[in-house]
């Protein structure tokens, strides 16, 4: 291993660099519960749009005290975008070859996602993202790809590879895979089972999201139409407006809600 190399392992396993992983889990598992009860309350009022991830932030800051837990969810996922990119920059420990290449793709794609949340949520804190609005968002970015040469392939790649992750999560959630990234010796019992129930309900969800937000990736390049994609907002409006969509909604929702929960436990016992 290159003296680069045995720095960055070094790094890896600084306890520093443990809790600020451990940190970014849990403001992980914050933000997925807040979008977990919002679209609950939007299913249980019957109105209303579900958020995404920005416009749960959003809400966040206009809430009494806002700003302070804002300020923890902007630590918390610049901790989760951190902790990514020495994913990216180390590697998994347990895996090679393709599988390991696979994993520190997605170890990439979560730093700029959670990147991109941390600065949108400072942005927020420091007064200049008080009317930035996430709206058409994917619709723009869609659009952008789409004009490129090759811009329908890759769109429709983007699909496929996202209702990947769907199946992927839907796996996990049948295997209940997912614990193996506990330290299940330091778990009681109780804690295992509250894992496991977390851990299969939040996977479920979020492979139904993540489905849809592919699916409708590769209906915008099918049909060249960029307003057709969505992301989880958007997701969790299809979900609403599908017959019985206020009891489907609620679930999905409720789904997410475990899903943060799952997360929080994530960031007390998982590997790092």
């Amino acid at each position: 291993m290159s003296t680069g190399g045995v720095s960055a392992e070094r790094a890896a396993r600084n306890p520093w660099t443990k809790r600020v992983g451990r940190l970014g889990f849990a403001g992980k598992g914050v933000l997925y519960a807040i979008i977990g009860v919002l679209a609950i309350t939007v299913a249980a009022e019957k109105g209303g749009n579900p958020e995404d991830q920005k416009g749960a932030l959003q809400a966040v800051a206009d809430e009494p005290f806002g700003m302070i837990l804002l300020v923890l969810l902007a630590l918390g996922l610049t901790g989760y975008a951190l902790w990514q990119l020495v994913e990216v920059v180390v590697g998994p420990r347990d895996k090679e070859g393709v599988e390991a290449h696979a994993k520190r793709a997605f170890s990439l794609g979560r730093t700029v996602i959670y990147g991109s949340l941390s600065a949108f949520a400072w942005a927020i804190v420091a007064g200049s993202g008080e009317s930035v609005s996430s709206g058409g968002s994917e619709q723009q970015q869609t659009a952008t790809v789409l004009g490129w040469p090759g811009g329908v392939a890759l769109v429709t790649l983007a699909g496929i590879v996202v209702i990947g992750i769907a199946a992927y999560q839907g796996y996990q959630a049948a295997t209940q895979g997912f614990l193996e990234d506990f330290k299940l010796g330091e778990m009681s019992e109780q804690e295992r089972k509250a894992a496991t129930y977390l851990g299969v309900g939040g996977h479920i969800a979020r492979g139904v999201v993540f489905a849809l937000i592919g699916v409708f990736l590769v209906k915008a390049a099918l049909e060249y139409d960029s307003q057709e994609a969505i992301g989880l907002g958007g997701a969790l409006k299809e979900v609403a407006r599908q017959p019985y969509g206020s009891f489907l909604l609620g679930l999905v929702a409720a789904g997410l809600l475990l899903y943060g929960l799952y997360c929080l436990v994530e960031s007390r016992y998982r590997k790092l």
